[in-house]
Formats: C-alpha cells, sequence, structure tokens
C-alpha cells in the first residue's frame, strides 16, 4: 500500500511540474528532460528534486532545459552584473519564448542567465533567473546555485537575495511598489553584447568585432554552452557590429522591447510613480508639461515657491551647469567637459589595441561608452552650443530671462543634452525629473539603463517607435494604450510610455484648469502641518 501511494505521488508531482514533457536533448543526464510549461524557479527546484543527483552542473542543467531557452539567447562579452562576462567567458541570457502574435509585447516568463563558469568568475556555477510571476504580475529574481554540490541538490536562493537587488531594486531591497525592475542598455546601443552596438568609427567598430568574435568562439567551444544551438550564432562578412550576427542582432531587439520596451514594464514603472507619497501633488504639473498643453511651463503657476526652491536644489544635473554664472555659460562649459571626459573612450580603446589579450580577458570596462564619436575641437563644440543657444532664443521669447535666471526645467533639459549628446545617455522627461530628483526618489526605477558607479537618469526610449508605419505595430501601440488606460484613474490617465507622454480623457483639463489644481493640492497637503506648528 505503501509503494502504491508512492508511485501515486510521483505520477501527480510529475503532471504538477508539467504535462508536457519536452524532446530530451541525448546529452542531458536525467531520465527526463524539464518540461516546456515549467517556468517557476521553484518548481525547476522540485523538478530537480526528483531526478536526484544526476544534473550536477550548470552545463547539464542547460542540457536538460526545453529547446526554446537553447535556441533563444544573448550572449554578453564584457558583462557588469554580479554575474560577469568577458570574451574569454561570455555571459548567455536564455528566455522563453513568445506567442507568435504577442512576441513584441509580452514579457519572458523565465530569463536564465549563465557565463562560461572560468575559474575565479563570480557566479560562474550559478544560474541566475528573472521570473515573471503571473499572479503578482511583478519580477522575481532567484540564484540556482551548483557551486560544491558534490552529491547534495543544487540551492536555489529565496525570490529577490539582497545581491539582486542591489543593482534590480532599490538599495539592496525590493521596491514598495511596482517590484524589481530589468536593466539593461538603451536600444540600439549595446556596447556590451555580440551583434549588439551601434558606433560610428571604424576603430569602434573593429574593437566591438574583436570583443564579439571571441565571445561567440567561446560560446562554440566552452563545456558550459554544449548544448545551445550554435545557429543563432550566424556570422556575415561585414564590420557593422550588428550586421556581422545578424541573428544574434535581431534576438537582442526582440530581447529589448519584451523587456525595458514592454507592456508590463510600462505598468511597473506607472505603479511605482503613482505609488509614491507626493504623485497626488505633482500629477497635474505632469499632465501640464506634456505636449503643448501649457507652452512655455512656468514654476510659479503650479508651485509654492518653497517647493521650487527645494526642488531645484535637489536636482542632479551637471556641476558645470550649476556653477555658471548663467545657464549660457553652464551649458557651454559642461558640453565641453563632457566632451573632454568622453575622450578617454579613445584611449581606452588604444590601449586594449595595443593589449588584446586585456580586452579578452576582462571586457570592456564599467563606464565605457561606444558613442563617443566626434573628433571637433574644443572651439567648434562652444561655436555650436552658442549657434544653438542663439535658435532657442528666436523661438523662444522668454529665453534670456530663463538662461539668466537659471530656470529650473531649461536647466533640466540642457543636462538631458549634456547626457545624450557625447555619451548616448537618455533621461526622463524634464518635468519628471523636477519631480522625482526634487523630492529626493531619483529616477533609478524609470530608468532603462545602469552602469556601475554611477546611477543614470536614463530614459524610457520604445524601439519599436522606429517602425512607426508598420500597421501591425500601429495596432499593437493601440491595444497597448488600451490597456494602460485600464488602470487610470477617473478623469486621469497617467504616463503613456510608448508614446512619453501624459494623456487624460478629460478634455476640461485646461492648462488654466491644471494650474489651478495643483495650487490645490500643495496649499492642502500644506494645511495640517500649518496647523501642527500652530499648536
Amino acid at each position: 500500500m505503501q509503494l502504491q501511494f508512492k508511485a501515486w505521488s510521483g505520477i501527480i508531482l510529475f503532471l504538477s511540474l508539467g504535462a508536457f514533457a519536452s524532446s530530451k536533448n541525448p546529452q542531458c543526464p536525467a531520465p527526463q528532460a524539464i518540461p516546456n510549461d515549467l517556468q517557476n524557479p521553484r518548481a525547476l527546484q522540485a523538478w530537480l528534486r526528483t531526478v536526484g543527483t544526476s544534473v550536477k552542473s550548470v552545463r547539464d542543467f542547460v542540457c536538460c532545459l526545453p529547446q526554446g531557452y537553447q535556441k533563444n539567447y544573448i550572449v554578453a562579452h564584457s558583462s557588469v552584473a554580479a554575474q560577469t562576462g568577458t570574451p574569454n567567458s561570455p555571459r548567455v541570457l536564455m528566455y522563453t519564448e513568445a506567442a507568435a502574435e504577442r512576441s513584441l509585447r509580452q514579457a519572458p516568463e523565465l530569463i536564465l542567465s549563465i557565463n562560461g563558469g572560468e575559474h575565479g568568475m563570480p557566479q560562474g556555477q550559478s544560474v541566475e533567473m528573472a521570473y515573471r510571476n503571473p499572479q503578482t504580475k511583478k519580477l522575481e529574481f532567484f540564484d540556482l546555485s551548483f557551486e560544491n554540490i558534490e552529491k547534495s541538490l543544487p540551492k536555489l536562493s529565496s525570490a529577490n537575495p539582497e545581491t539582486c537587488m542591489f543593482c534590480h531594486g532599490e538599495g539592496g531591497k525590493v521596491p514598495s511598489a511596482g517590484g524589481p525592475k530589468y536593466i539593461f542598455d538603451l536600444f540600439n546601443d549595446w556596447p556590451r553584447f555580440a551583434g549588439g552596438a551601434h558606433t560610428c568609427t571604424k576603430e569602434e567598430d573593429h574593437l566591438q568585432n574583436l570583443a564579439s568574435d571571441r565571445a561567440v568562439q567561446s560560446v562554440k567551444t566552452k563545456k558550459q554552452f554544449d548544448c545551445l544551438d550554435k545557429s543563432v550564432l550566424k556570422k556575415v562578412e561585414s564590420e557593422d557590429p550588428q550586421e556581422r550576427y545578424p541573428i544574434l542582432s535581431l534576438k537582442l531587439a526582440e530581447f529589448d522591447s519584451r523587456t525595458v520596451g514592454g507592456i508590463e514594464a510600462d505598468r511597473q514603472k506607472a505603479d511605482w510613480l503613482r505609488a509614491l507619497p507626493t504623485y497626488e501633488n505633482y500629477k497635474y504639473f505632469l499632465l501640464a508639461s506634456s505636449g503643448d498643453r501649457c507652452d512655455p511651463i512656468q514654476l510659479k503657476d503650479f508651485f509654492p515657491a518653497d517647493v521650487i526652491a527645494k526642488n531645484s536644489a535637489g536636482l542632479e544635473v551637471h556641476e558645470d551647469l550649476r556653477k555658471g554664472k548663467n545657464l549660457e555659460e553652464g551649458f557651454t562649459n559642461a558640453i565641453v567637459a563632457e566632451y573632454r571626459t568622453a575622450s578617454e573612450t579613445k584611449r581606452q580603446r588604444k590601449n586594449f589595441f595595443e593589449n588584446i589579450e586585456e580586452l579578452y580577458q576582462k571586457g570592456l570596462p564599467p563606464n565605457y561608452s561606444s558613442q563617443f564619436c566626434g573628433d571637433a575641437s574644443e572651439k567648434e563644440r562652444t561655436s555650436n552650443v552658442k549657434a544653438g543657444l542663439d535658435i532657442l532664443k528666436k523661438l523662444m521669447p522668454t529665453a534670456q530671462s530663463s538662461l539668466d535666471k537659471k530656470d529650473p526645467l531649461l536647466m533640466l533639459q540642457f543636462d538631458n543634452t549634456v547626457r545624450s549628446t557625447p555619451l548616448g545617455q537618455s533621461a526622463p522627461l524634464p518635468a519628471l525629473r523636477f519631480f522625482l530628483e526634487g523630492e529626493g526618489y531619483g529616477t533609478f526605477m524609470v530608468q532603462t539603463s545602469f552602469r556601475p558607479g554611477e546611477i543614470l537618469r536614463g530614459g524610457i526610449d520604445v524601439p519599436l517607435s522606429l517602425e512607426k508605419e508598420d500597421s501591425e505595430l500601429k495596432q499593437m501601440f493601440k491595444e497597448v494604450s488600451r490597456d494602460l488606460k485600464k488602470d487610470c484613474e477617473k478623469d486621469f490617465c497617467f504616463f503613456d510610455f510608448s508614446r512619453k507622454e501624459f494623456v487624460s480623457k478629460n478634455k476640461e483639463l485646461t492648462c488654466a484648469r491644471l494650474k489651478e489644481l495643483s495650487r490645490e493640492a500643495f496649499a492642502s497637503s500644506n494645511k495640517p502641518q500649518t496647523k501642527k506648528m500652530a499648536q
């Protein structure tokens, strides 16, 4: 009777793990492969228990994965995450397939990350996991360690360990709203991935190709990657880093649009922003700042003077913008300073060419940028800035006054330009920065890019906007907007990230009315504090 019960419990467990078994790779040492529909890390751990100690390494685990993972992956030759990757021992991110009609907007249920496992590499014997929980609609991060398991089973961490949350969360903890987030480079500029960089010099193209070629060769030869589908690594004769590896490049574009560009990521950002304590005070200002509803925006029309002063002091702008006697001088000095800093890229590039083995062993350094292109002199830079400011003054009658008074929104706009011009960094809209930085929340949760040592004011770029004329994509944008509007408040719809603007269904929210509502919101929020002080 006891034996009969054990047999039935084994069948029930197998059915609970996934009714549709995947075809088994001959190199999988387990009695059966991981079922196709098994995407929960905890269920994967249960599957490992059913096969005992037969799966002893990262390689074994990858060989037992469904074929979808083995043919859907991207290759990082210079990963700077907790799990590193170098050209000699690259990092590979595998992900689940999506239904064809939803592939451009549906986040992967599960992303698995491994590296080449060279001795001394961080997380070399681990599988990192990013799981999209279907119940909570939030990301959960796990680490499955095969380190020193010998006769024991691989160890699965708890959800969202501190090591993961230092990058994917806030200060080592899970964000209070929205959950953890993806972190990837800006679309069309993936200088750390094979097939990813879009550069503007032959020297940079060559450097990217050297790193990518070595990484791809490592994927073909290293034992850890034995069971990956090598047809993904197809190479063509081209010096363009993206054209050189056409399939990997397409995989990157898909991966980007399904993660940081997907509707789940949009909603995650919206949830986080709306949950901020002072969001209700700022939402009318944010709406007014979109499009041409209120043009130009004057902060004094929306906020008390003390709020403007407090927020202005908290803005994370370029030092030279603050130090200049006015924004005209500050902007010019900041642009020149950033180009001087970015010139370090050229020196680093030269060093790599002189000692290519260092590149293969270490990969590109943390703050390396493939975006810096120009050779213009400092005099030419200054002249270009002056020409741009002259145009601004002609188009905007109040520009000179704003420049002289260091208007915070104009300062933020200039700061965005400083970041985007030499280094290819993208930043949120000035109004959103005024809110988030001024209130001390930071912009980490709405960025798309992260580099160690610096929290960027990252962007909200959507790669699909590059193909606006595609009728299918147009239809998809309509669906995204409709889905986002389901989360809207009664008369105020939150940020539509796919169009980079705030939208409202209530046409009665004129500029004048938004100013009035904003002032009322701040007046109301200050009342309890005033009474308390009076007591």
